[in-house]
């Protein structure tokens, strides 16, 4: 078996179908349909932004790499954020696992945009 169908096991049923409905949700929306929504408004906003990349396929030079990691750290994800006008970034060591790397940090997140809705 290979190693990442070992590590797919472990993970629990809930997040593997998370993981297969995000891929289906994202495979049927457009960018144009995605920018059409508007923006937030006031709505408490944190994005979460992992910084390590991971599985990076050999094709790839390791100047495009930390490009891509530049244009998602300090452009895509902020702009994310400015979709409220109470959004801010908060960026994170982390890979896309964060929830089970730094499950501290998702949940303070989750408490602080939580107590600024109420």
């Amino acid at each position: 078996m290979f190693r990442e169908e070992e590590e797919f096991l472990t993970i629990p049923t809930k997040h593997q179908f998370a993981v297969v409905d995000e891929d289906q949700v994202f495979s049927t929306l457009s960018a144009a349909e995605v920018r059409s929504a508007g923006n937030l408004g006031d709505r408490p906003l944190i994005v979460l932004t992992a910084t390590r990349q991971e599985d990076i396929p050999a094709e790839i030079s390791p100047k495009d790499a930390q490009t891509e990691e530049d244009l998602w750290v300090h452009t895509l994800q902020p702009e994310l954020a400015h979709l409220s006008t109470r959004g801010k970034q908060i960026v994170v060591d982390s890979s896309h696992e964060m929830p089970t790397e730094h499950p501290e940090i998702v949940i303070s997140a989750i408490h602080e945009v939580w107590l600024a809705a109420r």
